[in-house]
């Protein structure tokens, strides 16, 4: 339920926000971090982001990936994530 709190991003920062448990939403996708993510995968991701960012009001540029808040213990959703697609949907951001 989108109530919920979970205990998902752990310590670390966005801006000015250290309680990320409390301002974030988790997603996660099955990976094992050596392999490219499924096309299925990230299409589903993507329609995910449409509904929670229009529902909720998120604005599409803080889609962040785990290793962004604590990059000093955090890797995923690693080298193989398709961040440039997502950016190419509206989500996250990506140099030009």
């Amino acid at each position: 339920a989108d109530e919920r709190r979970a205990w998902h991003a752990g310590a670390g920062r966005w801006g000015t926000i250290t309680d990320l448990n409390s301002a974030s939403i988790g997603i996660e996708l099955d990976n094992d971090g050596r392999s490219p993510f499924s096309a299925a995968q990230i299409e589903s991701l993507i329609v995910l982001l449409r509904d929670l960012t229009t529902r909720l009001n998120i604005p599409p540029r803080q889609v962040i990936g785990h290793a962004d808040l604590a990059p000093t213990r955090k890797q995923d959703p690693s080298r193989f994530f398709p961040w440039q697609q997502l950016a190419e949907a509206g989500f996250g951001v990506w140099p030009r």
